[in-house]
């Protein structure tokens, strides 16, 4: 399948060789079309039109099918590229992104290194690539230099052909040391908000999380290198390997394998795959001996040749994109670990938060929550002139539950950016709606901040946990405001509002719970009956404050205590695609809240049985057992009381007012926390503080002692080098937490 592939990019690429014009005339003179930078308004171009398109494809004609007339036309290239100014000390007017456009250049070097040496041009093309790699980067390790992922996933690689390529002499040994040495600082944890790998292993990009495009990329790339050097002297460290790793298995967590939630994928909201990397998960676990059975056990549940999503993946063996990763070898390679004995490990289950990307996962059986917003660590979404203009609210608490499909996963659970869909509807959203062109980024900045530093969430031992924000619109609308939150208890899930202000007169603010792609009119949905509803359209306004239950055309449930205001749509819907280029259209089952235009004090409350069905949702509706103890401008707080699982949830957004609720009686501190009842003696505490307190892009999280006032004369079960008690009384206890970069502390109380 890679191998058809691969003979298609030849002869894609052969056609284009001819689309030049190159002439070599007689006294050695070249010529051909004019040759221009990426960034120039001018075509054709160094990248799109010769390294990618052109050089490997002659490579590969003239190395596997043996065709000799295109070494010479692999020579020729060359020598018209740097006649173009494709040469070493040359800015070509611009050497922005360059480096993403050329990869077919720099593999071609090291691929065609000896026929290069006959022809007496090699010297001159590793000069070049010395200079467009940067690779004088590499000469001094001794104080940190951020890199990015995008050089990870390019120039990182290109380094390492230009040594290869060199003469085995003792200057190739230094500068190996060199390049080493550079992998070794920027795949160790970056800090602030610079990129690439986090403390939480997210992976980040332009100071933001990216899962896509650039993360899984740079991790995949990184992965090779690993599998490349090692076994040798320059083999990479045990530390970050296990970042590479720690990396690897979070795109693993926050994937429900073949689709990410869309607020993880920048400005990339129809690119949710994080397939890119499916071989680096290979390739990081035979680069130790014996192989990683962790990663091995990971890259097999992902294994699935079966798959459409894997198909389409194996089909593509060409230097189109920005890095060159699709080769037979590295399917090979990682076929031959899938006929290695390896069993596949089961789904992940429970709940996780990345505190640097602002998001939380909750994985359920075969199905993943995803949940995001943006604060002053976090911007709210990023977009170009013709890429996710209309994302503006992708990171306002966006919670999508995806489930697998044969062809992405992400169409299959309802999410279809490209047909139809209203880009003010992201599902657990808290928006004004807008029409299309009020919405686009045209008209407004991205890559913004809030002033709330109160975005993220509480893991319970990786079991439950709470996600909450503080929103504040600093950007299009400073007098917008919510506090959100939702606790995760399984596959039951209570979303909070409150506090919803704005001053938006001429435009409605609503609350989506779900927002559902419909490839038949007739998919059905249920409204307060396990009798379906298969109409085509459908319109439903719920006035009185009376309890509802809905269920998704994907067999989720929501019930709502208090219903009034709730809208349910369905039929078509007309829209733009990303880009804003191209009318679109979809048909949708939508329910949202709708709060008015210019709310005072709105609030929500609903609950959702994740893949419930009907029945479920009704019976469910029937008995939520959960109490909401508190819903206000001072916390969210709510108890779960399912017997054996009474967990308590807390979003503490004002630690100035005690909240003499459970186990908590106050917080030095703004915090999120839970708290599971394991006996009338003992209790699980899970306490986060969600400010990352980074005081500068390359500053690192501030640790911080928070302390929490309990009820009850408790003592540690354990010993905690995260947490102490620091004094009791005969009714209280006060417990002090090191909390740094948001990230939950687990601790189990004892009387």
């Amino acid at each position: 399948m890679r191998y058809d592939g691969l003979q298609n990019f030849i002869r894609n690429g052969l056609a284009a060789y001819n689309a030049l014009h190159i002439v070599r005339h007689p006294g050695g003179a070249i010529t051909g079309e004019a040759l221009y930078a990426n960034a120039d308004p001018h075509s054709p171009k160094f990248g799109d039109n010769v390294s990618k398109t052109v050089l490997l494809p002659l490579v590969f004609d003239y190395k596997i099918n043996g065709n000799a007339a295109s070494k010479q036309k692999v020579l020729d290239v060359l020598d018209y590229m740097n006649d173009q100014g494709w040469a070493e000390g040359s800015s070509i007017g611009t050497q922005d992104h360059e480096a993403n456009n050329n990869s077919g250049y720099f593999h071609t070097i090291y691929l065609m290194r000896n026929e290069l040496k006959a022809a007496g041009i090699f010297n001159r093309e590793l000069n070049t690539i010395f200079w467009y790699a940067n690779f004088g980067k590499t000469f001094d390790n001794s104080v940190y230099v951020e890199t990015t992922a995008d050089e990870m996933r390019t120039k990182f690689m290109y380094d390492l052909l230009y040594v290869l390529g060199m003469d085995n002499t003792p200057k190739k040994v230094q500068y190996m040391t060199g390049l080493v040495g550079l992998y070794e600082q920027a795949l160790q944890i970056a800090p602030g908000l610079a990129d690439t790998i986090k403390p939480d292993g997210t992976l980040f990009h332009h100071q933001g999380v990216y899962l896509n495009a650039y993360g899984d990329h740079a991790i995949h790339n990184t992965a090779l290198i690993a599998y490349f050097l090692s076994g040798t002297p320059y083999a990479l460290s045990d530390s970050v390997f296990n970042n590479i790793k720690k990396a690897l298995l979070t795109l693993e967590l926050a994937s429900n394998k073949y689709a990410m939630p869309v607020g993880a994928t920048g400005r990339f909201p129809a690119a949710t795959s994080p397939l890119t990397s499916l071989q680096g998960y290979a390739y990081l676990a035979m680069a130790t001996t014996p192989i990683d059975t962790e990663l091995a056990s990971t890259f097999m549940r992902l294994w699935d040749p079966q798959s459409k999503v894997l198909q389409g993946l194996f089909r593509q063996s060409d230097s189109y994109g920005v890095e060159y990763l699709d080769t037979l070898g590295g399917l090979q390679l990682a076929d031959n670990l899938a006929k290695a004995g390896f069993a596949a490990k089961a789904n992940p289950q429970g709940y996780w938060v990345m505190p640097y990307g602002a998001m939380a996962v909750n994985r359920i059986n075969d199905r993943l929550v995803g949940i995001k917003g943006w604060s002053y660590y976090a911007w709210d979404f990023e977009a170009s002139d013709n890429q996710n203009i209309y994302g503006r609210y992708q990171n306002y608490g966006n919670m999508q539950i995806l489930q697998n499909g044969l062809t992405s996963g992400i169409i299959e659970s309802g999410i279809n950016v490209e047909n139809g869909w209203d880009w003010n509807r992201w599902p657990g959203t808290t928006v004004q709606h807008l029409s299309l062109a009020e919405l686009a980024s045209t008209n407004g900045p991205m890559n913004s901040y809030s002033d709330s530093k109160f975005v993220g969430g509480v893991s319970s031992q990786n079991k439950y946990g709470v996600f909450a924000m503080k929103l504040h619109d600093t950007v299009y609308d400073p007098s917008f405001r919510a506090n959100k939150s939702a606790f995760f208890f399984g596959d039951k899930i209570v979303s909070l509002g409150s506090d919803i202000q704005n001053m938006d007169s001429a435009h409605n603010t609503e609350t989506t719970l779900f927002q559902s792609y419909m490839p038949s009119t007739s998919m059905p949905f249920w409204f307060n009956s396990t009798t379906s509803v298969v109409s085509a359209t459908y319109t439903s306004t719920i006035t009185s404050p009376t309890p509802a239950w809905i269920v998704d055309p994907y067999g989720n449930g929501y019930v709502l205590p208090n219903a009034a205001g709730t809208v349910i749509t369905r039929g078509g819907q007309n829209s733009k695609n990303n880009a804003g280029t191209k009318n679109t259209s979809g048909n949708y089952t939508t329910a949202y809240i709708n709060h008015g235009s210019a709310p005072a004090s709105a609030g929500y409350e609903y609950a959702i049985k994740v893949g419930a069905g009907p029945q479920g949702t009704a019976n469910f509706a029937n008995n939520m057992q959960y109490t909401v103890l508190q819903k206000n401008s001072n916390a969210h707080i709510v108890k779960n009381t399912e017997p054996g699982k009474e967990i308590t949830g807390y979003a503490i957004f004002n630690s100035s007012v005690p909240v003499n609720q459970g186990l908590i009686l106050s917080s030095s501190d703004p915090i999120i926390a839970m708290v599971q009842s394991i006996s009338a003696n003992e209790a699980m505490l899970s306490v986060a503080d969600p400010d990352l307190r980074i005081a500068a892009e390359l500053s690192p999280s501030a640790m911080k002692k928070d302390t929490l006032l309990l009820n009850g004369k408790w003592r540690l079960k354990a010993a905690s080098s995260e947490a102490r008690v620091i004094s009791t009384s005969g009714t209280t206890t006060t417990v002090e937490f090191d909390t740094v970069h948001g990230k939950s502390i687990d601790i189990t109380l004892v009387k």
